[in-house]
């Protein structure tokens, strides 16, 4: 769903990616998924590389950012958990991307149950939200957290991203107890 173009965004975002994923699909080198480096140059993180060649593997790819007077967890457990990454493996590890989203223009859209493609830990803004963009689902609360967006991401196609390892030292993501998927729905 386009998002409103009245909303304000701010000009800075970003996205996470796990070790995993940088591992397997984004690096064009060799990355230990259990020991990564603290910072990797990516290709676009729309893109997946297979064989040292990189091509387009999806059309979108989620931000999100911490409104004015917050910052997002610098905690890869609390990263997960706040920003409803149930996908993102135990023992494995964060690295957040910035996203210049001032002066690159994407189209930025709105996350619907379909982009998600029906994820269970997916969930709309609460009832009575006045927001123009979607909110993270919190895996232990079941709470709307942080605002995210879709980005069409052939509009930063050639922007290639520096993922930072989330959190000090390397901190793997730490066991995350779901009661229920269905809290808050």
């Amino acid at each position: 769903m386009p998002l409103d173009g009245k909303a304000a965004v701010p000009a800075k975002a970003v996205a996470h990616v796990n070790s995993v994923r940088v591992a397997k699909k984004l690096s064009k080198t060799h990355i230990d998924e259990m020991n990564p480096p603290r910072r990797v140059k990516l290709p676009p993180l729309h893109t997946d590389t297979t064989g040292g060649v990189t091509a387009r593997a999806r059309r979108f790819f989620w931000i999100t950012w911490a409104p004015p007077g917050s910052a997002l967890p610098d905690d890869p457990t609390q990263v997960k958990c706040q920003l409803g990454l149930a996908h993102y493996p135990e023992g494995t590890f964060i690295y957040r991307c910035p996203i210049a989203i001032d002066g690159a223009h994407p189209r930025l859209f709105v996350p619907t149950c379909l982009d998600a493609e029906l994820y269970y830990a997916w969930s709309p803004p609460p009832p009575g939200v006045a927001v123009k963009w979607g909110l993270t689902r919190d895996l232990a609360t079941g709470k709307a957290r942080w605002p995210e967006l879709l980005v069409e991401g052939d509009d930063l196609a050639s922007a290639p991203a520096i993922g930072e390892l989330v959190g000090p030292g390397r901190t793997p993501i730490a066991r995350v107890d779901v009661s229920d998927y269905m809290l808050g729905r």
